[in-house]
């Protein structure tokens, strides 16, 4: 018995000189937005496994208050008893609510905020907006202003700019922040309108002022203008020729006769060349001008079917290994845009190329598909009681295939399309064959009646 004793009080000793500590590492509602009329519930973990009493206390922007209590679960989680919304949330604005264990005092525990506005409650994300400062701006009429709005947290991707009360011609990209604004010749003065930044349900703005400065128009006087010389008088036919002589002859001497040449150069400088002495046209140097070609055009020629292309004059098979259309459903009910087709592109991009199996599965069975399944695709085009074949055969199919679209894990996509492969199997092998297997045994039954 006092062996028992003294146990117990050295263990309530060892607990007063032993501090124990217990701190509240997360908190979160269990919905992120609700109604005045619902339930919330407060949820989180602490980093002790033991059992720890904790507190939360909700406070409004007005006299609202409310204090709750709960005791963590072995495994550090604790789950608060639901609050009706509207014993907390009455008038408009934000709510803090503050988790603390018995360890901790309410300044030191972990914090979260609710927006409640018209009858609904928003759970407020961790982080704020919050615009870097961008001032008072000055620019001269005409020009251009421009600067870019950004936000202090990087880690926000999903940020949008706005301009509140701008002046005319002021715009502001939304995804990048770039504000850009002319003001015209009549738009001096100063203008105070707001910068806006948001994230979901938080934003931050910053008003701001431009002074747009009045420059006085300088009036250029006009540039005083020299008239032009008059064109030069037409020099004709120089005075040393005669007419009775053929204008050639003089320039045959100019080309053969040095004496003759020096003497026109020198006295007969106002013209440009003998011909135009002469009163002739100046021959063209051939040699210069650079030949006439005709491009070559290289016709192409033949149509191939959907899912080929012509390469090389030869349909050639394009490659559709990441997916290509449904050919020989598109042929069938004659486009892409058909539901049966769109049924068939969304089980393929939803269902099989999400999942691992769904990828390996698609990767073979193109390399089989379109080996085939252009030249049907061709045949129904060309062949219209052919296309009522195809589609009366492929219907059974399609409806089997719908089943895939509720496949959403890997292992669903697996057993699902093992479903599909049996289903089709017993409708276009077993059925045809049990059918045949009757139909030979009445006739043996018969025969065997007759004999």
């Amino acid at each position: 018995m006092k062996t028992a004793l003294g146990l117990a009080v050295f263990s309530l000793v060892l607990l007063m000189i032993v501090p124990v500590h217990a701190d509240v590492i997360s908190v979160t509602l269990d919905k992120a937005s609700f109604s005045i009329d619902d339930k919330f519930t407060i949820i989180g973990a602490v980093d002790d496994v033991n059992k720890v009493t904790l507190l939360a206390s909700m406070k409004g922007p007005s006299v609202e208050k409310l204090t709750r209590t709960a005791i963590s679960d072995n495994d550090g989680t604790f789950s608060f008893i639901p609050v009706n919304a509207d014993d907390l949330f009455s008038s408009k604005g934000i709510y803090e609510i503050t988790v603390f264990t018995e360890f901790q005092i309410p300044e030191n525990g972990t914090k979260i905020k609710i927006d409640y506005a018209s009858g609904i409650a928003t759970l407020l994300p961790d982080y704020e907006v919050i615009l870097n400062e961008i001032g008072n701006k000055q620019v001269d009429e005409t020009k251009t202003l421009t600067f870019t709005a950004s936000i202090t947290d990087s880690q926000i991707t999903d940020e949008q700019f706005s301009l509140d009360k701008q002046p005319s011609g002021a715009t502001i990209n939304k995804d990048t922040g770039a504000f850009t604004w002319t003001p015209t010749s009549t738009q001096s003065g100063g203008y105070v309108f707001d910068i806006i930044a948001k994230a979901g349900i938080l934003e931050d703005r910053e008003t701001i002022t431009v002074t747009v400065v009045d420059k006085p128009v300088v009036t250029t006087p006009p540039p005083v203008t020299t008239p032009p010389p008059p064109p030069p008088a037409e020099l004709g036919v120089a005075s040393f020729v005669e007419k009775s002589k053929d204008p050639q002859s003089y320039v045959d001497r100019y080309n053969n006769e040095e004496a003759f040449k020096k003497w026109f150069d020198d006295n007969y400088s106002e013209y440009d060349s003998i011909y135009q002495a002469v009163g002739l046209e100046e021959p063209k140097d051939e040699s210069t001008t650079p030949p006439v070609t005709t491009p070559e055009i290289v016709e192409e020629f033949g149509e191939c079917g959907e899912g080929t292309d012509l390469v090389d004059g030869r349909c050639e098979i394009i490659d559709n290994s990441e997916g290509g259309g449904c050919l020989i459903a598109t042929a069938t009910y004659g486009t892409e845009m058909a539901p049966q087709v769109q049924m068939l592109r969304e089980i393929r991009d939803n269902q099989l190329m999400n999942t691992d199996s769904g990828i390996s599965f698609m990767s073979g069975f193109n390399q089989l598909y379109y080996t085939f399944s252009p030249q049907i695709a061709d045949l129904e085009r060309d062949n219209p009681i052919f296309k009522e074949m195809v589609k009366i055969a492929i219907t059974p199919l399609l409806s089997s295939l719908s089943i895939m679209s509720y496949a959403d894990t890997d292992s669903k996509v697996v057993s699902y399309g093992i479903g599909v492969i049996f289903m089709n199997l017993g409708m276009y092998v077993a059925v045809p064959a049990s059918i045949i297997y009757q139909i030979k045994n009445k006739k043996i039954v018969r025969s065997g009646s007759s004999d």
